[in-house]
């Protein structure tokens, strides 16, 4: 941001505004905060075919800070009790919930009224649970966590 200098016409006015001005452009200077040098952001996607509860998973990892979302798409086989599917060693280095979060939410699915299926998310991995049949049906979900995880070594 530029500031405009202010001149007055009467005796040593020009040079108080000018020290006013001088001041303030210092001061607007120090509290400028580059977004582009100060914010992280990091996306990784993870794509697992042939698990034992789903046919495909694709998991997307987007970190700006410490902030995380997970955007989540499966294709189940089949019924889902309480099933890890993705396990804390699947997660990439620096995208782990913080430690005691727990995040649950629903999948939502647009073929299969009545049936359902959540996922069940902490430091240890992520689970899933459902009702019903979901055979051959696509589920999707997004979720927002913070992680107290180092930021992830970006390779050049």
């Amino acid at each position: 941001m530029e500031l405009e200098k202010i001149y007055r016409g009467m005796e040593n006015g020009a040079e108080t505004i000018q020290s006013n001005f001088s001041t303030i452009e210092k001061k607007v200077e120090e509290n400028i905060v580059d977004i582009d040098k100060n914010t992280k952001l990091f996306t990784k996607s993870l794509l697992i075919t042939d698990n034992s509860y789903y046919s495909e998973g694709r998991f997307t990892f987007k970190r700006i800070g410490q902030v995380v979302t997970l955007s989540i798409i499966i294709t189940l086989k089949g019924k889902a009790e309480w099933q890890t599917i993705l396990p804390k060693d699947a997660f990439p280095n620096g995208f782990l919930p913080i430690a005691n979060a727990d995040i649950a939410g629903p999948l939502s699915s647009n073929s299969h009224v009545g049936s359902f299926a959540n996922i069940y998310m902490n430091n240890a991995g992520l689970r899933i649970i459902t009702n019903g049949s979901l055979n051959s049906d696509q589920l999707q979900g997004s979720y927002t966590y913070i992680t107290d995880q180092k930021f992830p070594v970006i390779e050049s």
